[in-house]
C-alpha cells in the first residue's frame, strides 16, 4: 500500500507528525493539491497564494535535502484521488486536520466518503489544540493533552515511491500562475519554515522587550511584534513548539528580569486564546454566513462605493485610511488597528459585516477563518450578551498615534499638518487631505444611539 502525505495549513517539516509517523515506511509521497473549489472560494486572495507559493519552495527544498521531493497539482481532491488510485491502487493518506468554513468542512467529508468508498486508510492528525468530535471534549482537557505531546523532529532521511503519478509534477511553476482575485502587497511577509523560524528567533532574542509596551501603537507595534501570526496561520511553525518555546524563555526570565518577563508573559497569554478562537468555526461552520444576533439583520447596508473606499483607505478619516493603506502595502496591522477599522466600518458606516469580512480577510496575510469571522461579529456588536465595541476613531488616532507618525507614514499629504489637526484635517482652513465621505462626529453619534437602542431591545 501506497503512503501519501497531503500538505495543507501544516507547510513545514518540524514538528509535523503526520510527517514523522508517515516517514517510518519504506517510501511515502508528499503532495500539495491546488484547489480551485478552495482558493476561488472568495475569503483568499493573491497574497495569501504567494505566501503558500514561498512556503512551497521552502517545503520543497528541505525535502530535497532529505533526498525526496515535493508534488503539486491543481484540482479537486476527488479527481486527483481517481488518479492516484489508478497509479497505485489502494493507499493510506496522513494529513493534518484543517479548520475552515463549511466549504473545507464539506471537502473533508468527501475525501472520508472517497476513502471508505474506495478502501483505502486516512490518519488524520489535530493542528491546533481544537476539537471536532464529542471524544475531544472537554476542550480544556484536550488542549493540555495535545501540550503535553513531543515536538516531532523532522525526519533526516525520506524514500519516494519509484513511480511518481503523472497528475503529479515537482516543478511548482505548475501552479504558481493560477488566478485569483487582489493585488500583492509592496512590503509583505514571505512564507517559509525558514522564515518562521528566523521571525520566532528574532523575536525571542530582543523584539519581545516592548511588546506590551507598543501593543496598541501603530507606529510603533511592528517592531515588537512578533510577526508570527502569518506562520502560524499557514503551518510554517506548529502552536505547540511556539508554546513550549514560550514557556522556556518565560523560566530563564523569571528570576532574571522582571519586566522583560511581563512583556513575554502578555504574549504568551494572547497565543493561549489562539485555539479557543479557532475552536469557533469547528462549533459554527457558517460563523462567516450565520449572524449571532439577528435582531441587527437589515440595519446595515451594502454600499460598495463606501466600501470600496474603506478597502483603498481613501474615507477621509486620516486613521482609518493609514491603516487600511498600512494593511494593502504590507498584510498586517495590530490587533486594536484591527479592531477600529472592522468597528468602524461596521457600525459607523453601518457596511454588511460579511462585506466588510471579505475585504479585510483578503488583506491579512494571517486570516485565520475561526478567529477572523468570530471577531468580526464581535466588532459588529453581534455576540449576544456582550456590548457593541464602538470606537471612537478620532480618540483612538489622538491615544495611540498622538504625534501623528503613524499617518504621516502613510498619508504624506499631511506631514506639513499641524499636529493637533492632522487627526481631523477638515478642520484645517484650506484641507490638505481628501474631504471625509461622511460627517465624522454626526454620523457616530447617529449609530451609536442606533445601535444601542437595538442592543437593549428585548
Amino acid at each position: 500500500m501506497q503512503h501519501i502525505l497531503w500538505f495543507k495549513k501544516d507547510l513545514r517539516v518540524f514538528d509535523h507528525q503526520p510527517l514523522f509517523t508517515a516517514s517510518k515506511e519504506a517510501s511515502i509521497l508528499p503532495i500539495y493539491i491546488l484547489e480551485p473549489s478552495i482558493w476561488n472560494y472568495g475569503d483568499l486572495s493573491n497574497r495569501h497564494l504567494k505566501f503558500v507559493m514561498e512556503s512551497l519552495i521552502d517545503l520543497q527544498d528541505a525535502f530535497k535535502q532529505k533526498g525526496a521531493d515535493l508534488f503539486v497539482t491543481v484540482g479537486e481532491m476527488e479527481d486527483v484521488f481517481e488518479h492516484l488510485f489508478k497509479t497505485y491502487g489502494r493507499f493510506k493518506l496522513y494529513s493534518h486536520r484543517e479548520h475552515g468554513l463549511k466549504h473545507t468542512y464539506d471537502r473533508d467529508i468527501r475525501v472520508k466518503k472517497w476513502i471508505s468508498d474506495h478502501h483505502c486508510e486516512w490518519l488524520e492528525f489535530p493542528s491546533f489544540a481544537v476539537a471536532r468530535y464529542s471524544s475531544e471534549h472537554p476542550r480544556k482537557n484536550f488542549k493540555e493533552e495535545l501540550l503535553k505531546q513531543k515536538i516531532y523532529p523532522a525526519p533526516k532521511k525520506i524514500c519516494l515511491p519509484e513511480v511518481i503519478s503523472s497528475i503529479l509534477s515537482n516543478q511548482l511553476k505548475d501552479i504558481e500562475h493560477f488566478h485569483i482575485q487582489g493585488d500583492l502587497p509592496l512590503n509583505g511577509l514571505h512564507g517559509g519554515e525558514k522564515e518562521a523560524i528566523l521571525k520566532a528567533n528574532a523575536f525571542f532574542k530582543s523584539r519581545y522587550k516592548k511588546y506590551n509596551v507598543y501593543i496598541n501603537k501603530p507606529y510603533y507595534s511592528i517592531q515588537s511584534s512578533s510577526l508570527l501570526s502569518p506562520y502560524l496561520t499557514w503551518g510554517n511553525i506548529s502552536i505547540k513548539a511556539l508554546q513550549i518555546s514560550t514557556k522556556r524563555h518565560l523560566l530563564e526570565l523569571e528570576q532574571s528580569n522582571e519586566f522583560n518577563h511581563s512583556q513575554l508573559k502578555a504574549f504568551h497569554q494572547r497565543i493561549q486564546w489562539h485555539c479557543s478562537f479557532v475552536q469557533a468555526v469547528e462549533n459554527d461552520p457558517l460563523l462567516h454566513i450565520n449572524s449571532r444576533d439577528i435582531r441587527f439583520e437589515g440595519m446595515r447596508i451594502h454600499d460598495y462605493e463606501k466600501l470600496e473606499a474603506f478597502r483603498t483607505g481613501k474615507t477621509g478619516i486620516p486613521f482609518i485610511d493609514a491603516c487600511m493603506i498600512a494593511l494593502n502595502q504590507t498584510g498586517w496591522i495590530n490587533f486594536k488597528q484591527r479592531a477600529t477599522v472592522a468597528s468602524f466600518a461596521c457600525n459607523t458606516l453601518l457596511l454588511d459585516w460579511r462585506d466588510v469580512g471579505y475585504v479585510l480577510a483578503n488583506l491579512w496575510f494571517d486570516y485565520e477563518p475561526g478567529i477572523h469571522w468570530l471577531q468580526m461579529q464581535t466588532q459588529a456588536g453581534l455576540i449576544p450578551h456582550s456590548h457593541i465595541p464602538l470606537y471612537d476613531v478620532i480618540k483612538q488616532s489622538k491615544m495611540h498615534d498622538p504625534d501623528g507618525l503613524f499617518i504621516k507614514k502613510y498619508i504624506p499629504q499631511l506631514s506639513t499638518a499641524p499636529i493637533h489637526l492632522i487627526h481631523e484635517p477638515w478642520l484645517i482652513e484650506n484641507n490638505p487631505y481628501i474631504s471625509p465621505i461622511i460627517s465624522y462626529r454626526e454620523m457616530f453619534n447617529m449609530t451609536k444611539e442606533r445601535l444601542y437602542k437595538i442592543k437593549s431591545s428585548k
